[in-house]
């Protein structure tokens, strides 16, 4: 969320603010010369002079803003007014552009660092586990160490199953109350050296020393919490939990990619294995 000081440099906010400014520039270097009659066309002409320079350029602003001041000011006075006018007018129409392109930069630069601080959040927000982005921070530094000590390091990715059956009407809210009981039964079976991320929609991740548990301990033990204080009805959900789990030894080369790769392809297969089997064909006639 942008500081709600940025909004003063909104061009919205800041160019009326120019056009004051620029308006008590003109009127003070007419009456420094001694010319209040342009002093007072010039107040008066500055504020749309400044608003409409923001959608020119500065000195095509300027120039025909001038053009236009001066012919007024030979209209009903002389030269000298003449200049006077159009002295006054060039200085509004430039403040004008200097603060409408200052607004824009800081409007950019403000972007940026929203941008910037989405990039670098690491939490999120549902379940309180770090996200991808703060997988791949902690979870680099993890096995940075694992590697150091010569040890092994593990990664376990766990499918929660069946939550689309939890999408009905009055229910928008279950889904995420679901996810954030599986973290609290994630946290309550790993260590505090594991690191714990939402992988993504239904996936979480745990990256850790050692070799881990087996799929099947991992999907007990986060059973066996939920259904100690289920989030929902089993009737609407009943614990049902996919894990795969991925080692690498000290001798084996590649880093978190590789780890989180295996333990990917060894959740694929135990989903494989989970699902329902083509029926057999029918008996060939003799």
């Amino acid at each position: 969320m942008r500081q709600p000081a940025a909004v003063l440099w909104r061009p919205d906010v800041a160019v009326p603010a120019g056009c004051l400014a620029a308006a008590g520039a003109g009127v003070g270097a007419a009456l420094a010369v001694g010319h209040p009659a342009p002093a007072a066309a010039g107040a008066v002409l500055a504020a749309p002079a400044v608003r409409f320079a923001g959608g020119l350029p500065g000195g095509a602003a300027s120039l025909v803003l001038a053009a236009a001041v001066v012919a007024g000011a030979l209209a009903v006075g002389g030269p000298v007014e003449a200049a006077a006018a159009a002295l006054t007018t060039i200085l509004a129409a430039a403040s004008g552009w200097w603060w409408r392109r200052d607004a824009a930069a800081h409007a950019r630069r403000a972007e940026d660092a929203e941008q910037r601080a989405d990039r670098f959040a690491v939490l999120d927000e549902t379940t309180g586990t770090v996200n991808r982005h703060g997988l791949t921070l902690f979870a680099e530094q993890v096995l940075h160490e694992v590697r150091r000590r010569g040890d092994s390091v593990h990664a376990v990715l766990l499918e929660v199953n069946g939550l689309d059956d939890l999408e009905r009407p009055g229910h928008h809210d279950v889904r995420e109350e679901v996810m954030a009981a599986i973290a609290d039964a994630l946290r309550a079976s790993t260590r505090g050296t594991d690191v714990l991320a939402r992988w993504g929609p239904d996936t979480f991740a745990v990256v850790g020393p050692g070799s881990g548990r087996v799929p099947g301990e991992v999907e007990r033990r986060v059973r066996v919490h939920l259904l100690d204080a289920p989030p929902v009805p089993p009737s609407l959900w009943p614990c049902r939990v996919t894990a795969g789990v991925g080692v690498l030894e000290p001798w084996d080369a590649g880093g978190l990619g590789d780890l989180l790769a295996r333990a990917a392809e060894d959740l694929s297969l135990r989903r494989a294995l989970r699902s329902p089997s083509a029926p057999e064909p029918p008996p060939q006639q003799v």
